[in-house]
């Protein structure tokens, strides 16, 4: 069993991040793999294959956790975390993530207290395949790659492995309808201002955020990736108030367009008895 454990966005904070990431995915879609935004986490922990019968333990591991947390003091309010997402980067020139903002501290705190492993690498439970990787300003599979690759973060994209050798592709026919907010949602979204990013849509040229990535262009994989981080570096979505963790199985293959099949097999609270 595939196991990791990860602070779930709620829908509004995805939607808002969907609205903001359209523009990209619609002009560049087909050189990166996007996973379904209805899984979208930010990940705490990661255990890799673990035995059957091993959720009980690692729940109570991560209560710990959570137990010797020093979660920010709110009155007589339970324990909680304001958190939203915010600028982006990129692991080895091939992963897209979004960062976190708000309570970083003790959100960092809790990930390390949740981490079996003090290096351990959290970004391999979409089934990107880049656990074996450094994150970006580190040596693949050293420490200091990561340290890097353990901050808090959100994955959105990663490129097609046939652009990680900077082959260009112009290619713009692809399903778009089974991207969230496309079909089921209608954008609801759409059109609307976003935070930080005027009518939502990420890194126009035109409001000084860089490229124009609404506008077609052929890029190679490297140059793209930079220049979709460049672009969402201004992002910043709305806040939201974490209350749990979620232990949560990853099947890889079993999920839409062969992705990731995740299922929250544990919730631990932050306030006990709650």
């Amino acid at each position: 069993m595939r196991l990791f454990a990860s602070i779930r966005p709620p829908e509004e904070v995805r939607e808002h991040l969907v609205t903001a990431l359209r523009p990209i995915r619609d002009d560049h879609g087909p050189l990166l793999r996007w996973p379904d935004p209805d899984q979208w986490h930010v990940t705490v922990a990661f255990y890799g294959e673990r035995p059957d019968g091993s959720v009980d333990e690692l729940a109570e591991h991560v209560a710990a956790a959570v137990a010797t947390t020093g979660f920010p003091a709110r009155g007589m309010g339970s324990p909680s975390l304001d958190l939203h997402l915010r600028g982006a980067g990129s692991f080895s020139g091939r992963t897209l993530w979004i960062g976190v903002g708000g309570d970083v501290g003790p959100l960092r705190q809790l990930m390390s207290g949740c981490a079996h492993d003090p290096f351990a690498i959290g970004d391999d439970e979409d089934g990107f395949g880049n656990g074996e990787d450094g994150g970006r300003g580190g040596r693949g599979g050293t420490p200091d790659g990561r340290r890097e690759r353990r901050r808090a973060h959100l994955t959105v994209a990663r490129l097609r492995a046939r652009e990680q050798g900077g082959r260009r592709d112009g290619r713009r026919n692809h399903r778009r309808s089974a991207w969230a907010g496309d079909r089921r949602r209608g954008g609801a979204h759409g059109g609307g201002g976003s935070h930080g990013v005027p009518g939502g849509r990420a890194g126009l040229g035109a409001d000084g955020y860089g490229r124009d990535l609404s506008r077609p262009a052929r890029h190679d994989g490297a140059s793209l990736l930079h220049d979709v981080v460049h672009a969402l570096s201004v992002y910043s979505g709305p806040s939201w108030t974490a209350t749990e963790i979620e232990l949560v199985s990853s099947r890889l293959g079993e999920g839409r367009s062969g992705g990731a099949l995740h299922e929250t097999v544990a919730t631990i609270p932050f306030a006990p008895g709650h």
